[in-house]
């Protein structure tokens, strides 16, 4: 004899209808168990490819050399080793630039192999003392002596400039006070005296550029 049919009422046959779609949704939204959830996405940095150096102007030796690290410091997962760098910065070598390092690439036995090979530190001492300036710390002092600022351009490039120099001397604050004082313009130098001279390269700059932008915003009214 069969067992006997159980009926369910409409009543209850929709209660577990609603109550099978409820918990199909959230086992929808629910993440497999297996799976990890994926890192945040960051959007990748874009830096411009180092202008191509050809040995010939010793004054272009640094801001290339610059361009190069910060291709380094924005993808250090691709120039970890002192090797990738070394042959990254000769890949935008040119000329005579090239030409010098031709003989060291072009090695392929690893005894024979200058030492720059696999030293980024003996690979900047190579390029420096051959391409670079001769005596940069004397080249930059005589270049600071004789920088003046124009009476009708903007403070933004002179102290650019000065600050670019000031980096490769040794000269302590006062000297540096005096001579950036020593290259403004007329004008800006009475602005300064009125006011008195300040005690600190810092507050000049800040005393000269504030003027300068007041003198700048006259203008362009």
């Amino acid at each position: 004899m069969s067992a006997p049919i159980s009926r369910t009422s409409p009543t209850d046959s929709g209660e577990i209808l609603q109550q099978l779609v409820q918990a199909l949704t959230l086992l929808g939204r629910a993440p497999p168990a297996s799976t990890p959830p994926a890192p945040p996405s960051t959007p990748a940095t874009r830096i411009r490819s180092p202008d191509a150096f050809d040995g010939s102007n010793p004054d272009d030796l640094q801001p290339f050399l610059l361009q190069c690290q910060l291709t380094f410091n924005s993808y250090p997962q691709h120039y970890a080793s002192d090797s990738s760098k070394v042959f990254f910065v000769i890949s935008y070598l040119k000329k005579s630039a090239l030409e010098w390092f031709k003989i060291g690439v072009m090695e392929s036995d690893p005894r024979l192999a200058p030492t720059w090979h696999a030293s980024w530190p003996e690979f900047l001492s190579e390029i420096c003392t051959h391409f670079g300036l001769s005596n940069p710390t004397r080249t930059a002092e005589i270049e600071l002596c004789h920088l003046s600022m124009q009476y009708d351009s903007r403070i933004s490039e002179y102290l650019v400039r000065f600050n670019t120099l000031a980096s490769r001397v040794h000269w302590g604050d006062a000297a540096l006070r005096f001579q950036f004082y020593d290259g403004l313009p007329e004008q800006l130098k009475e602005k300064v005296v009125i006011l008195r001279k300040p005690e600190s390269l810092r507050e000049m700059v800040n005393i000269t550029v504030h003027y300068n932008t007041l003198y700048w915003e006259c203008q362009t009214e």
